[in-house]
This record gives structure tokens, C-alpha cells and sequence, in this order.
């Protein structure tokens, strides 16, 4: 449940400061990352097929559930590494 939500959140959040050119809007603290992105690179990343939205601070925000599995973490952060 929330414990592996979370787990996935903060594998994501470690792959995007060490895999990718963008940084974390805040500290991870439960199964949201929120990400500082420029428009461009969310609209790629959204017509890749991978929804996310901009939060109230403008940053991008990606949520894990229970269902989140490593494999699709993995997989989202190869489309954001790759969108530059």
C-alpha cells in the first residue's frame, strides 16, 4: 500500500537528480514528486503518453500507488532523460 507508494516516489525522485537535468520542486514525503521543468519538456513528455500535471507552484507532479511497479519508474525516467 502507501509504504511501497513511497518507496516508488522517492526511487523516482533519486532517478530524476542523479539520470536527468531537472531538479525537485520539494523533498519527497509521501508518494508525490514534484519536478521543475520547463513547458516544452512536460508537453513532450505528456504527448509521450505519460500524464502528469503542473502543480500549483508550477512544478510537475508525478504520483506512485500501491500499483506502481519499479519497471515504470523506470520507464518514465528514461522519457524525462531523453527529453533534452
Amino acid at each position: 500500500g502507501a509504504a511501497h507508494a513511497n518507496l516508488m516516489a522517492q526511487r523516482l525522485a533519486d532517478g530524476i537528480e542523479m539520470a536527468t537535468p531537472y531538479v525537485l520542486a520539494h523533498p519527497v514525503e509521501a508518494n508525490a514528486v514534484f519536478v521543475r521543468m520547463p513547458d516544452e519538456a512536460h508537453q513532450r513528455l505528456n504527448a509521450l503518453g505519460w500524464a502528469c500535471y503542473r502543480f500549483d507552484d508550477g512544478s510537475v507532479r508525478f504520483v506512485c500507488s500501491w500499483q506502481t511497479t519499479e519497471a515504470a519508474v523506470d520507464e518514465v525516467l528514461e522519457a524525462i532523460a531523453g527529453l533534452n
